[in-house]
């Protein structure tokens, strides 16, 4: 009876001790979301437990076994101390202890027989983390994905996908390279991060492909469907051959055949700053006075004045008197002689182009006016007699091929008629060379002086203080007026291209067409005959005497 309270204060004494190491390691149990308490085995194991904030425990057991249970937010259970301290274990033989709580704290729990003074339990690990992946993976997204795949960025930190412009992305070595581009682009400066940069249609440095470059002489490339061509000229140079293989070739700025702009050509002068320079015209002779009429050859010039019929080469140099005392009107030249008709004379006449004795071809005449020749006849006009006659070149018998004219004045020819001028009567008329019918072409002209012909027209001069230059064709039909508002249009030929003509002080030009004439010199003293070749223009200055040239 004596042992029973003694061993109830002992067990009394014992549950306070377990009370007061379970104080002073910390309020044990549940807390907040704290797991239960950890069970205790009969070889007293190690125990964890879980509170809110992680609380300490300690666990002992006998011979260090282990136990724990799970908290409710998933924690490794024994008692958890409110605040989170350490755990700790101790057993006889010192056992380990560890758990989880919901927010990784760690607990101890006591086995049945727990010793005092066990090991701190570890920590457990932190379920809120990403796992780690395997080598060639990388985490994007809660899941591990290979460090391969351009859709999540290759190898890169980011998980943002490979984004290269006109190009189909790929991986390599790790980062974003290019796969291959969209139709119609190139990665020409071999920079994968701005993608296929270059447009194989349209980029004039790479067109069609890379390094492909749309390159031109003094000019710019266009491409355009990955085709190259010839853009703008640069300043001062053109195009003017039209072969956009050699560029703008020409330099306008000193090009005498391309001056300032493609085919304009300096007549005999140099292009400076794209402009020609003055033309000046080339006195080849004086003429003596008077002169009347001129006519040309492949190599010389031949002249009528009051001193007599006269040559000088084209070139220039000492002319050549060939017949001396003459008064010649009109003159024409062929490959043997030089015709003119001898006002004092009343004759037609001829000496050779090489000089020697002049001769009459026919005589008697009463006005003998304007002279052609085809190298077979000489025809002419008689302003007094009202005819247009035809001879041999060789003197004979004459034929008249138009008669009752009231003034016949200029006279051309081509291969089948003679066409005349009559300036009283107002008419252009033409006439078989042969002889046959008379045709009028143009009437009620205003006094209709000289006259020459191309393969569709007549063209001639209208002497008026307001006159014109005009056309007709040669078979009859409307009149064109190709120049007016001229002061006595006098002189005039024809090169196919221009109608060239004098009027009372200077030389001109006109299309055949007709437009603006164009002045090639001024101040020339009632010139009053001309001529062209292939490079020159020659008149007669009538008051200055001279007889000049100059590049046509």
């Amino acid at each position: 009876m004596s042992r029973a309270p003694h061993a109830l204060v002992a067990l009394t004494l014992l549950t306070a001790a377990i009370v007061s190491c379970s104080s002073d390691d910390d309020s044990q149990g549940a807390a907040g979301g704290a797991g239960d308490a950890g069970a205790a085995g009969s070889s007293a194991g190690t125990a964890g437990a879980a509170g809110a904030n992680g609380g300490n425990a300690g666990a002992a057991g006998a011979n260090g076994g282990n136990a724990g249970a799970a908290g409710a937010n998933g924690g490794n259970a024994g008692a958890a101390g409110a605040n989170g301290g350490n755990a700790g274990a101790s057993g006889a033989n010192g056992g380990n202890a560890g758990a989880s709580g919901a927010n990784g704290g760690n607990a101890g729990a006591a086995g049945e027989d727990a010793g005092v003074g066990g090991t701190a339990g570890d920590a457990g690990p932190d379920s809120s983390s990403d796992a780690a992946c395997e080598a060639g993976k990388k985490p994007c997204n809660g899941q591990c994905v290979p460090d391969d795949q351009p859709t999540t960025g290759c190898a890169a930190a980011s998980c943002e996908p490979c984004a290269l412009a006109h190009a189909t992305a790929g991986c390599g070595a790790g980062a974003c390279v290019i796969a291959s581009c969209v139709s119609g682009f190139g990665d020409c400066n071999g920079v994968a991060s701005d993608g296929c940069e270059s447009n194989l249609d349209a980029d004039p440095l790479h067109c069609g492909g890379c390094n492909q470059s749309c390159a031109y002489d003094h000019g710019s490339g266009v491409c355009s469907d990955g085709d190259c061509s010839l853009g703008a000229c640069d300043t001062g140079y053109g195009n003017c051959d039209g072969d956009a293989g050699n560029g703008c070739e020409a330099n306008t700025l000193l090009d005498e055949n391309n001056c300032g702009t493609c085919a304009n050509v300096c007549p005999g002068t140099t292009c400076e700053a794209g402009a020609c320079s003055a033309v000046v015209a080339l006195q080849l002779a004086s003429t003596g006075p008077a002169p009347s009429d001129l006519a040309i050859d492949s190599s010389s010039v031949y002249w009528g004045s009051q001193s007599g019929i006269h040559k000088v080469a084209k070139s220039g140099g000492a002319p050549t008197v060939l017949a001396s005392g003459a008064a010649p009107r009109g003159i024409a030249v062929d490959s043997v002689r030089v015709y003119w008709a001898d006002s004092q004379a009343s004759a037609i006449r001829s000496v050779p182009v090489g000089g020697g004795t002049a001769s009459t071809v026919v005589g008697y005449l009463d006005s003998p006016w304007r002279v052609a020749t085809n190298g077979t006849h000489v025809f002419f006009t008689d302003s007094s007699a009202g005819t247009v006659t035809r001879v041999p070149v060789g003197g004979g018998l004459f034929v008249t091929l138009a008669s009752g004219q009231s003034s016949p004045a200029g006279i051309a020819l081509n291969a089948t008629h003679v066409f005349f001028t009559d300036d009283v009567d107002g008419k252009v008329s033409r006439v078989p060379v042969g002889t046959g019918l008379l045709v009028s072409i143009a009437s009620f002209q205003v006094s209709p002086m000289r006259i020459a012909v191309d393969a569709t027209h007549a063209y001639y001069t209208t002497f008026a203080a307001s006159g014109a230059v005009k056309r007709v064709p040669l078979n009859g039909g409307t009149t064109e007026t190709l120049a007016s508002g001229l002061s006595y249009p006098l002189a005039l030929t024809v090169d196919g291209s221009w109608v060239y003509f004098t009027d009372d002080t200077s030389v001109k030009k006109v299309p055949v067409q007709g437009g603006t004439p164009e002045t090639l010199a001024s101040g020339q003293g009632q010139p009053n005959a001309i001529a062209v070749d292939a490079t020159r223009v020659y008149w007669l200055s009538y008051t200055n005497e001279t007889l000049m040239a100059l590049p046509k």
